[in-house]
């Protein structure tokens, strides 16, 4: 149809040979404009490409913005979740949330804090259980315990980043954790630490 050689001018449908209409398709110039399709579900949706914003704009904005890209980048290429799992590791939660309370210290006043204050909490809710993850929940499905893998992060963050808050929230969580025999929290216990 001719709706979607509009959207690229420069790609006057007029001007194309036989073989080249047949193969123009527009999703072919979805990152010219800084997306890409991705499927879940059965679904195709539009997503952000993950490094068209810092290539496009990471060398002509503040340190503070152009670190935020560099950053959000790598996230976006990696994932976060999908289907209602984390397509990362617990492990990668954990980094993702100190570097981005890392980020707010060191730039208290970007124009972006609330968006990165948005990621943090996401990352820490996460971490945290306060954001239920059903296919990668932090308990275990048969004995509702803390999973080994979660009580060992838990037990480094406090341990080598004992001065941010991520390490007093896991803390007081920890602590609440450690009464209960490692059992599962309800969702208001949980909710009450971040």
């Amino acid at each position: 149809s001719q709706s979607r050689y509009a959207l690229f001018p420069s790609h006057d449908k007029d001007k194309l040979n036989v073989d080249e209409r047949e193969n123009f398709h527009w999703t072919d110039h979805l990152h010219d404009f800084g997306f890409s399709t991705e499927s879940a579900e059965g679904d195709t949706f539009l997503s952000e490409a993950p490094d068209f914003q810092k290539d496009t704009f990471g060398s002509k904005t503040s340190t503070s913005i152009a670190d935020f890209l560099t950053k959000r980048a790598i996230e976006l290429e990696e994932g976060f979740a999908r289907d209602a799992g984390l397509v990362i590791g617990y492990d990668q939660v954990s980094r993702r949330t100190l570097e981005w309370e890392q980020w707010l210290k060191q730039y208290p006043q970007s124009p972006l804090k609330r968006e990165v204050q948005d990621l943090y909490h996401l990352y820490l809710s996460t971490l945290t259980g306060t954001i239920g993850m059903d296919n990668t929940p932090i308990w275990d499905f048969e004995t509702h315990t803390l999973l080994p893998e979660i009580k060992t992060i838990y037990e480094k963050i406090i341990r080598e980043h004992k001065s941010t808050e991520t390490a007093s929230v896991i803390q007081k969580l920890y602590s609440l954790l450690e009464k209960n025999k490692f059992k599962e929290l309800d969702k208001e216990s949980l909710a009450r630490l971040s």
